[in-house]
């Protein structure tokens, strides 16, 4: 933050701000994969074609997401929140009003480009402006409402989804939301403001202190010459798949293995919640040991994820590997939320870091889109997800190789920068 100043620091504010826009926003969206099975079975639609509209939402949220730079610029954070609550209040009253998949998918189209407006992105844009230190732990500390969100959420959308056996108690939970999102408009509108620059720190000079630190970086027409830009991308694109793919799936999975709708409900909240510690202890982990370490273990915790959920076989054990596989999970997730900020920065700079964000945020929401079809295509194939999680190993481990590659490029690059620079 800005030091040196007597007056109060407004950029503190903006910071708890964005830290409930993300709890009231992505965190009530988290819960999602409680509403696959009660919908498909009360509707009578298949879990593929339902999930269309969570990648109407993505495809959405990676389309805006190139033009974010652009209409910051021109409309500014404030009424891109404002204007970002409003649309997901709209989504969920369609979603609760929705007889088909028509509004289904419209309040998929709807809630991406309110995510977009309210989420990682506008989170990003803030850090940046407010922080030149330390990026990765404030980021941790943000997103980690996404997961204290979800698990506030979960007890709540599960009980409003099962009162009193009524097949259709989800459109009360939708309402709920819809409420809450109103509320939330309310409040950024009064209480809002622009980023203000902070001081620049002499450390973004240092090759050897570059962890969780701004640099000056390259022009976007520069780094998209780079091969490893490219690279990046699919990385971004593969973790997205993979991570979204799986966690959407879970938890009607395991509603499939028979585990009651209660304990869903708990492992839903519970999860959310190591969700949250662990996006801190990512956000740290990068700002002390570096990205390497990071997206190894990451990579590494999803592979035991998969492998956990494969051995669920209607025995005692089962709950070791559920509990296993929330834990590994809730350290692979960040991976699609705090990294992607922090690849753009780390691999890139501040030069052109929104238009450089706006595209990574693109892909990686191109990669949540296909990672829900990808999963339940197989399941209404084949009635269950296991040729899907096989599948899944051999791409994670390609994942950790090719982040090898991007890293060790990166490198070369943001030293050569430095050296020049001095």
């Amino acid at each position: 933050m800005t030091k040196g100043n007597k007056k109060f620091d407004y950029n503190v504010v903006l910071i708890v701000l964005c830290f409930f826009m993300i709890f009231f926003g992505l965190g009530l969206w988290g819960p999602k994969g409680l509403f696959v099975k009660p919908i498909t079975e009360a509707l009578g639609i298949e879990r593929s074609l339902y999930s269309i509209s969570d990648t109407m939402r993505y495809v959405a949220t990676a389309i805006v997401s190139i033009f974010f730079g652009t209409m910051l610029n021109r409309f500014g954070t404030k009424m891109l929140v404002c204007a970002g609550f409003a649309l997901m209040a709209v989504a969920s009253v369609l979603y609760a009003l929705a007889d088909g998949l028509v509004l289904f998918y419209l309040g998929g189209l709807l809630t991406g480009v309110g995510l977009c407006w309210t989420g990682t992105s506008v989170v990003a844009y803030v850090i940046n402006k407010t922080c030149k230190r330390n990026r990765g732990t404030v980021m941790g500390f943000i997103l980690a409402a996404n997961g204290i969100g979800c698990a506030v959420a979960s007890p709540v959308i599960s009980m409003l989804i099962n009162d009193s056996g009524n097949p259709f108690g989800y459109r009360n939970a939708f309402y709920l939301m819809a409420a809450v999102f109103a509320l939330m408009f309310v409040l950024f509108l009064c209480l809002f403001r622009e980023p203000t620059e902070a001081a620049q720190s002499d450390a973004s000079d240092s090759p050897k202190k570059s962890r969780g630190v701004a640099w000056v970086g390259i022009e976007y027409t520069q780094a998209k010459r780079k091969g490893y830009f490219y690279g990046v991308c699919v990385a971004i694109f593969l973790s997205g798949l993979i991570l979204s793919g799986v966690s959407g799936v879970t938890l009607p999975y395991l509603s499939d293995k028979g585990l009651p709708a209660e304990l869903v409900a708990t492992i839903s909240g519970v999860s959310a919640l190591l969700l949250a510690v662990f996006k801190l202890v990512d956000g740290f982990m990068y700002d002390t040991a570096g990205l390497r370490a990071t997206v190894t273990i990451s990579c590494l915790s999803e592979i035991g994820v998969v492998i956990c959920l494969l051995l669920l076989s209607n025995t005692q054990a089962d709950m070791v590997f559920v509990w296993v596989s929330v834990l590994l999970g809730a350290i692979a997730l960040p991976m699609q939320t705090i990294m992607v900020p922090i690849y753009a920065n780390e691999f890139f700079g501040d030069k052109d870091y929104n238009k450089i964000l706006g595209i990574f945020v693109a892909v990686n929401q191109i990669g949540l889109a296909v990672g829900a079809p990808f999963m339940n295509v197989f399941y209404d194939v084949q009635g269950n997800y296991r040729l899907a999680f096989l599948l899944c190993i051999p791409i994670m481990v390609v994942l950790v190789v090719l982040f090898q590659f991007v890293i060790n490029s990166a490198k070369k690059v943001r030293q050569s920068v430095l050296q020049a620079k001095k």
